[in-house]
């Protein structure tokens, strides 16, 4: 494809098949592990040791810090620090949404969340936007 200034804008691809340029021009890069570690200039990912996404920081966006217990993201923060997200799961009844156990990280309920259960995202009253 050609822009209307003759440039490409087809996307680009590194050789592991990571989309490192897409077709408006934005950048992606990614880390020695294959994980997506920034956008543009503007936005920075980290991951802790298990490899799982830390934060979310940078330009224009909204500072994230996610908690987990074990592998499950069981809330997120923003830079002051303040709970601004929690994940539920259905409880043991159907159309519950009673947690499943406590988490020892804190003393908030957490959720066992596991691929294909149907996770939510909670907001609203906790989160600040």
């Amino acid at each position: 494809m050609l822009s209307v200034t003759g440039q490409s804008t087809a996307p680009q691809y590194d050789g592991r098949g990571n989309m490192t340029r897409d077709h408006q021009g934005q950048t992606y890069e990614y880390d020695h592990y294959n994980r997506l570690s920034g956008v543009g200039t503007s936005i920075d990912l980290a991951y802790d040791p298990a490899g799982r996404l830390q934060e979310t920081s940078g330009t224009g966006i909204t500072f994230r810090e996610m908690q987990y217990d074990g592998l499950d993201l069981i809330a997120e923060y923003n830079g002051s620090g303040t709970l601004t997200a929690r994940v539920a799961c259905p409880g043991p009844v159907p159309g519950s949404m009673a947690p499943a156990r406590t988490s020892r990280w804190c003393n908030m309920r957490a959720p066992r969340c596991r691929r294909g259960n149907g996770c939510w995202r909670m907001s609203g009253a906790l989160s600040s936007r």
